[in-house]
């Protein structure tokens, strides 16, 4: 599948999607109430992302971003923190105002947070709509950024769970738990799409041949979600970075795999290098490791997209596990 189609294909099922749901009226007038002081004169919904709601609000003293979800789906305090980990490395990241936090509305349970607008727009817009300026300088600021964010030692592994902690689930605790609770559904997704169902039995074959590969590394703070959606651009140069609420303590592969993952057949993460390796020491394994992370992602996302029933995203999914089960020399 072509980069744009892809992008295209996406971007109208995050549409869909987010059309299902809303912040109310009322959670946003509260926050820019209780945080900022002021009244909404007008709000403008951003659809970007699978998860969180964003609405691009103006005050009378400017526009902020206003990000909220059910609190089931959001941790501000922990996002806060990250962002605040990434600050101190000279990472271009957006200011958080403040939030309000559980709060009830109706039946449901709300939490929600104000933030300073960054200029620039997402990288991914240009594959809709073309590239301004020079994509190699981008790229290569785009890696010194990501050089700076691993600078950032993580607390240990796992996913951040709040202010500066960690499930403390290192690589194998996370292979054997995964394989518990999604090998079924996997296999069930692998089949409808004609591919091998046990593939999903041979992903974790590779991934725990290959334990040592990443069990001796020490964590570092992990966007997470690093990709051409979150990173904000200029003509020339990087703007900021962005939602972080997926960040973890793994290793530095994570998110060059995850890169390549999104739309790496457009910006592939090998353009990174160059912008990295002037900030933080090249790890030769690198490529391995992510490619590792590549395999585990694609398995991952078959469940997930299969979840939402998103079918180009469960046959894109496959696809991954397809390729990163040959580049290891399990299947021909």
């Amino acid at each position: 599948m072509e980069a744009r189609e892809k992008y295209e294909g996406y971007s109208e099922w995050i549409k869909q999607k987010q059309e299902r749901r809303d912040l109310p009226n009322e959670m946003i007038e509260r926050v820019i109430e209780e945080v900022m002081g002021e009244r909404v004169i007008f709000k403008e919904r951003i659809v970007e992302g699978e998860i969180n709601i964003v609405y691009r609000v103006t005050t009378g003293s400017g526009r902020v971003i206003v990000r909220g979800n059910l609190s089931q789906y959001i941790d501000l305090a922990k996002e806060s923190w990250v962002s605040e980990q990434f600050e101190a490395q000279g990472v271009p990241v957006a200011k958080v105002w403040g939030f309000v936090d559980k709060i009830k509305i109706g039946e449901q349970i709300w939490s929600c947070g104000v933030m300073e607008e960054l200029p620039g727009w997402p990288l991914v817009r240009e594959l809709k709509f073309g590239a301004r300026g020079n994509t190699g300088q981008k790229m290569e600021e785009i890696g010194s950024v990501l050089g700076r964010m691993h600078q950032v030692a993580a607390p240990g592994w796992g996913e951040i769970v709040s202010e500066g902690e960690v499930t403390g689930e290192d690589w194998w605790t996370g292979i054997v738990r995964k394989k518990e609770n999604n090998l079924i559904k996997n296999r069930a997704v692998l089949s409808k799409f004609g591919f091998n169902p046990d593939w999903a039995d041979l992903v974790f074959e590779v991934l725990c041949s290959k334990e040592k590969l990443i069990k001796g590394c020490k964590p570092v703070l992990s966007h997470g979600d690093f990709s051409v959606k979150n990173v904000l651009v200029d003509e020339n140069r990087v703007t900021g970075v962005i939602d972080f609420g997926l960040a973890r303590g793994t290793d530095p592969s994570f998110d060059f795999g995850w890169w390549d993952r999104s739309f790496g057949d457009w910006l592939p993460a090998a353009w990174l290098v160059e912008g990295y390796r002037q900030v933080r020491d090249w790890d030769e394994g690198m490529w391995e490791k992510a490619m590792l992370h590549r395999l585990l992602f694609g398995l991952e996302l078959v469940g997930h997209y299969g979840g939402w029933r998103y079918e180009v995203g469960m046959k894109a999914a496959a696809e991954e596990v397809e390729r990163g089960l040959r580049y290891f020399g399990v299947v021909k």
